[in-house]
């Protein structure tokens, strides 16, 4: 679970996928976290069973009350584990909240190749650096490719002068129209550099970590052996998994692909679990529509959804997601005459082994859902298009229609509108 401390950030780099959520914040006014829906989204974690949390931002040091938050993490018995994600440019009052309170944290920090990084921020970066590795605090590097011409050569001098073990790297999120990113149609020209730098992490027995899935056709046959088998890589191949994040406003969203329209309410979840399967089934709206390549639709990785084609931002210039309603509702409300509710595309009504589901016939990633025989009969007049009130005067005696809709909204199975 990724916290997004603050918007403010030190840097404005060329590949950021995170300036439509800085210029959101900005919108509404609330450019970083309180400290009561800090406590408030820990709570939750910890209700939900989790023990580790992610810090983000923008640049999460830069947060004004950093210094509290890393106190009330080191403290608190529930949480085991805190990834902390950097520029490196960290003041010193900031510095010293990591070095005081450092038992939990591993720390990722984001470096950019020479060209991008001034003399002066670099500088300050290795100082860090440097205490870090004082204080025998855990850290890797991140690096984003953002364009043709990248040139690893300069993390091996860190690797080198730290003994790092491991690097995440990415290539840059294509969501941002003023962002800089490999377009799709040069993409497979990347396979050849990325696997030559993956072939020299080996080298080095690092471990190497990628955020989002790379469609397999980026690599050749024999560079797909060796990065598949061969490399000291995780490799984050075919579906994308979840990133969720929840903003300083206390709205989540699952991935920056997704339409800001989507952002919902962290109150709308009981724990992380609903939340997982709410998002699942959102992103399902965008993978069913997502094809990276014309050749797509015949690939046999495809189709077995082995390989989604890619990060989803990359179909932002092909279609447009069906986004919500302007008149979408986070909550349930009392049926009116015209409140509708809207199943998502792409599900079906199964029976096995006298047992009812709802399940997604486009990814194997939503969990289906059981329901009972009159939960079916709901979910049968819902599916042709009846109105909520004409559910409930339908079978007033079940007692169900609000408790069964208020379950499917949570899961992200339903839309529900208020007609104007």
């Amino acid at each position: 679970m990724n916290i997004a401390l603050t918007n403010k950030c030190s840097r404005s780099c060329k590949f950021c996928y995170q300036s439509s959520i800085m210029d959101h914040a900005k919108e509404i006014g609330q450019t970083e976290i309180s400290l009561e829906a800090f406590d408030q989204i820990v709570s939750f974690i910890k209700r939900s069973g989790e023990s580790k949390l992610t810090l983000v931002g923008g640049e999460p040091t830069m947060h004004r009350y950093f210094s509290t938050i890393m106190e009330r993490l080191d403290s608190d018995p529930e949480i085991r584990q805190v990834l902390l994600f950097t520029n490196g440019i960290i003041n010193k009052s900031s510095m010293d909240a990591i070095l005081n309170h450092s038992r939990k944290v591993l720390i990722s920090v984001n470096v950019l190749e020479p060209g991008d990084e001034p003399d002066c921020n670099k500088e300050q970066i290795l100082r860090n650096l440097h205490k870090l590795r004082d204080a025998e605090i855990p850290f890797d590097l991140s690096y984003v490719i953002y364009k043709r011409d990248f040139n690893p050569d300069f993390l091996y001098e860190y690797i080198e002068k730290y003994d790092l073990e491991s690097i995440r790297w990415a290539l840059a999120f294509p969501v941002v129209p003023e962002a800089s990113f490999v377009p799709s149609n040069e993409i497979r020209s990347l396979g050849s550099k990325v696997t030559a730098m993956l072939r020299r992490f080996s080298d080095f027995g690092i471990r190497s970590y990628v955020d989002c899935p790379l469609p397999y056709c980026l690599f050749s046959d024999e560079e797909l052996a060796f990065v598949s088998r061969e490399a000291l890589s995780v490799i984050n191949w075919g579906y994308c998994g979840l990133t969720l994040e929840i903003n300083p406003d206390l709205t989540v969203k699952a991935c920056p692909t997704q339409c800001e329209e989507e952002r919902i309410s962290l109150s709308l979840f009981r724990n992380m679990k609903e939340m997982e399967r709410y998002f699942f089934s959102r992103m399902t709206l965008y993978k069913a529509k997502h094809q990276l390549f014309d050749e797509c639709s015949t690939c046999s990785y495809f189709l077995k959804q082995s390989c989604q084609g890619g990060c989803l931002g990359y179909s932002s210039d092909r279609y447009v997601p069906s986004p919500l309603p302007m008149n979408f509702l986070n909550e349930l409300q009392p049926a009116t005459p015209d409140t509708w509710v809207h199943p998502i595309p792409h599900l079906e009504l199964q029976e096995k082994n006298s047992a009812y589901y709802i399940y997604s016939t486009a990814s194997h990633q939503v969990e289906p859902e059981e329901i009972s025989a009159k939960e079916k009969e709901i979910w049968v007049n819902l599916a042709n298009g009846a109105l909520v009130e004409a559910l409930e005067n339908n079978a007033p005696e079940h007692g169900i229609t609000q408790p069964f809709l208020a379950r499917l909204h949570r899961i992200g199975f339903v839309d529900i509108v208020q007609a104007q």
